[in-house]
């Protein structure tokens, strides 16, 4: 694969991971995002996303993520929205995702 192709899809996976991370950083739209829980993993390797350009992610995005892979793994389709793991989720998404907005989506 050449360099700018690369550079291309971790453009397009930080991108997919923003919009996961305002689903789940709206209270509002518990119902969709307990849903679709699924989509983090869809997006996010914890193994792989480490060895992404660092212009693409840098190490306080990564760590956010990390974070907010910890909570993701805890909650599960049937949490409620009151439940501690959906609100320590929630929490940490809007931490990761007021992080990235610095720097915003990146042209794909």
């Amino acid at each position: 694969m050449k360099p700018e192709e690369k550079n291309c899809i971790e453009k397009r996976v930080r991108n997919r991971i923003i919009e996961v991370l305002e689903l789940f950083s709206d209270e509002f739209r518990f119902d969709v995002a307990i849903a679709n829980l699924e989509f983090w993993s869809d997006w996010f390797d914890a193994n792989s996303i480490i060895q992404f350009d660092k212009a693409v992610f840098v190490r306080e995005e990564i760590e956010s993520l990390l974070a907010v892979n910890k909570f993701w793994e805890r909650v599960q389709p049937d949490s409620k929205r009151s439940s501690q793991e959906w609100c320590d989720l929630l929490f940490e998404s809007k931490h990761a995702l007021n992080i990235f907005l610095k720097r915003g989506k990146f042209y794909e």
